[in-house]
């Protein structure tokens, strides 16, 4: 015995609607459950296709093991990597490979830069001003290393740029 349907569903009022519910038996009524479940997959999966298109493509066996590899090398799915890479390319951004590596970098860069900060608030109290000045300009280049870093990473030069 299957499950109890319950009233008010779409199911409910498929089965009511083909009069199976009244006359009959449970295999007619399996039967009609099945006709709706394939009625409502097609249904839901037209809808979602209106929100979000599908698009499929098919890859010739060297490419396809390109792309995998490259996904991989980027901790990607293989849609989300063709996805990423496609979109990329239209905006003209780079593709980063790893961006949890890029941000483990950044975020090294910013720590080395707050700690010169911090060395050169200590030798500013002790009107060490020569040294305090070499250590702003220090970190004065390594936030400009930062950006240009990130910059270089998110904004890769063009190809027909060069």
């Amino acid at each position: 015995m299957s499950k109890p349907i319950r009233r008010g569903t779409g199911l409910w009022a498929y089965l009511e609607k083909s009069g199976v519910l009244e006359s009959g038996s449970e295999e007619a009524i399996a039967a009609v459950k099945k006709e709706y479940r394939r009625f409502y997959q097609r249904e839901y999966r037209k809808q979602k296709r209106k929100e979000r298109p599908e698009v499929t493509i098919t890859l010739d066996k060297p490419d396809w093991f390109k792309l995998t590899h490259a996904a991989q090398r980027h901790h990607d799915s293989l849609a989300g990597f063709i996805k990423g890479s496609a979109l990329a390319y239209l905006d003209e951004t780079y593709l980063v490979p790893d961006p949890q590596t890029i941000n483990h970098i950044a975020q090294r860069i910013r720590l080395a830069g707050t700690d010169i900060r911090v060395v050169a608030k200590h030798v500013s109290k002790r009107n060490l001003t020569e040294l305090h000045q070499g250590y702003m300009d220090l970190a004065e280049r390594i936030h400009h290393l930062e950006e240009t870093i990130t910059q270089a990473l998110v904004y890769p030069p063009k190809a027909y740029d060069h």
